[in-house]
């Protein structure tokens, strides 16, 4: 069964090098982990450091995107990997940021047309710049033959529903290509709810509750009622959206115009009159999310929930990822292979969709 892979990252060698020449912060170094294997410090400040990414992963992460990579995919019996670059560079100012992407998306070019049978790829954004991203989504699709693009849930803690934002939504709209939302870690004025317990603020809970609200939030901001076809691909089977479908509608349904009392510092005020979700959007929650969303199968290899989101969302909205090398190619391809459904339902998840959205 062909198997095509649409969440698969790479930061390629130029981003490594560039993190590591540097003057600025932050920066990353090369050391030693405790079983002498080389790994990455990223610094802050000249004070503080943290680890940045196993050695194992790394290695894969910042590949060339060649030889090693294609002997990995085809020891799981993957066919495709669309590639994607889903790191957050907010930090960075606007034209650093602009250029980088455009340097990471020339290099994916360079893979994609080196390997056509075996390479795709999503558009790197600096969104920062908004305008400027819409530009190089024109260029990566018009000019680089790439699929659609791929950003994360905020800039600098914005939300990414922000109309400032919008000129992507409408570029990806216009040239019919999905923009796929890759979780990133919460930023500092939300890391205090996740204090004491640091495993908690990555994959374990922070990227999944960050993503699914930008989702949420995307959808109450009306920009599918401005921009209808647009296409909006989330990993890890939905960060929880379809799990969440009849509790949005039925609280949309039941919203009035509010009166909140925020209390601080033992003064009161009062916002009136907020615009109820229902008088503003065209159509309930679960509806955007069955007319202009797709799942990803990435990191979620489990039966129960395929067998969940497949009888509400139906098997032509989920593609097949990995989220390669932050999971196992042959977990995922093993998981594929055996799931419990008519073989036409797991070839549109393991190929077909994927062939259809991104027209491959």
């Amino acid at each position: 069964m062909k198997k095509i892979a649409i969440e698969e990252h790479c930061f390629t060698q130029y981003f490594l090098d560039f993190l590591q020449s540097r003057k600025e912060f932050p920066r990353i170094e090369s050391t030693l982990d405790e079983k002498g294997q080389k790994t990455w410090r990223w610094w802050n400040s000249s004070q503080e450091y943290q680890p940045w990414l196993p050695a194992a992963v790394a290695s894969k992460i910042c590949d060339d995107i060649g030889e090693s990579r294609l002997e990995d995919m085809d020891e799981a019996g993957i066919d495709m990997q669309v590639l994607s670059f889903s790191t957050n560079i907010d930090w960075l100012d606007a034209t650093e940021g602009t250029n980088l992407t455009k340097k990471v998306n020339d290099i994916f070019a360079e893979a994609v047309n080196k390997y056509p049978n075996r390479f795709a790829a999503f558009a790197a954004l600096y969104l920062k710049d908004s305008n400027a991203a819409a530009d190089e989504l024109d260029r990566s699709v018009k000019q680089l033959g790439f699929r659609g693009a791929m950003v994360v849930p905020h800039v600098n803690g914005e939300f990414i529903d922000d109309k400032k934002y919008w000129p992507v939504f409408q570029k990806a709209a216009q040239l019919d290509v999905p923009v796929y939302i890759h979780p990133t870690f919460p930023p500092p004025d939300r890391l205090k709810q996740y204090s004491g317990y640091p495993e908690l603020v990555g994959a374990m809970w922070g990227y999944g509750a960050e993503t699914g609200l930008a989702a949420v939030r995307l959808i109450c901001s009306g920009v599918f009622d401005q921009y209808p076809d647009l296409k909006i691909i989330l990993g890890h089977m939905g960060e929880a959206l379809p799990f969440w479908m009849p509790r949005l509608d039925g609280r949309m349904q039941s919203s009035t115009s509010t009166t909140l009392t925020l209390v601080r510092n033992r003064e009161r005020k009062e916002i009136t009159d907020l615009t109820p979700l229902a008088g503003k959007l065209k159509k309930l929650p679960s509806q955007y999310i069955k007319d202009n969303f797709f799942v990803t199968t990435s990191g979620i290899f489990w039966q129960p929930v395929m067998q969940f989101v497949s009888s509400v969302l139906g098997t032509d909205k989920i593609l097949f990822a990995v989220d390669y090398p932050f999971e196992s190619s042959k977990e995922a391809a093993q998981f594929i292979e055996s799931l419990a459904m008519p073989d036409d339902d797991k070839e549109r998840i393991s190929h077909l969709n994927a062939q259809r959205l991104l027209r491959l």
